[in-house]
């Protein structure tokens, strides 16, 4: 887990931290309270901010996961995500589906690193092939080039036999 006050340092820029932090993760869970969503600054921008980094996602992804922790509001744009109630008579089962969203995510970021690993071997093999075949260009057109030295020399040899015989 990342939370900011454990991961920034003393001077550090805390809005690229955090939007960093934000970019580099595969899951971002946001804990949603009266407190929080009625709380104006930053927050509501790092919330935003991990919104849209959740539209440029493939569809399907779960990749932003909006937790109450109380019986607060959920913000317009969050609603499109399915939520879950951690507190009352659900906390149970809220924990039980976060749990299940988690590893759901998990198997999603192993399929997509499985797909990245293949299509980085295809490329390697494509390299593979495109340079194996330049070498066998370039062997080709030396090979052309030794034989038309060999024909301009034979050539150069048959004119001077024919100068000297004349």
């Amino acid at each position: 887990p990342w939370l900011d006050k454990a991961k920034i340092l003393p001077g550090q820029d805390w809005e690229l931290v955090i939007e960093k932090a934000v970019d580099d993760s595969d899951v971002v869970i946001v804990c949603l309270s009266n407190q929080a969503v009625t709380k104006e600054g930053f927050v509501q921008r790092e919330i935003r901010y991990a919104y849209d980094i959740a539209l440029e996602k493939p569809e399907e992804t779960i990749f932003l996961i909006p937790v109450r922790l109380d019986d607060c509001i959920v913000a317009r744009k969050m609603r499109t995500r399915h939520w879950v109630d951690y507190f009352g008579a659900e906390k149970q089962a809220a924990y039980t589906d976060l749990l299940e969203a988690l590893k759901v995510r998990h198997e999603q970021k192993v399929l997509e690193q499985e797909w990245q690993q293949e299509r980085e071997k295809q490329k390697k093999q494509e390299a593979e092939d495109l340079s194996r075949q330049l070498e066998a260009e370039r062997t080709e057109r030396e090979k052309a080039r030794r034989e038309a030295d060999e024909f301009t020399r034979q050539l150069n040899t048959e004119r001077a036999a024919r100068e000297k015989a004349e």
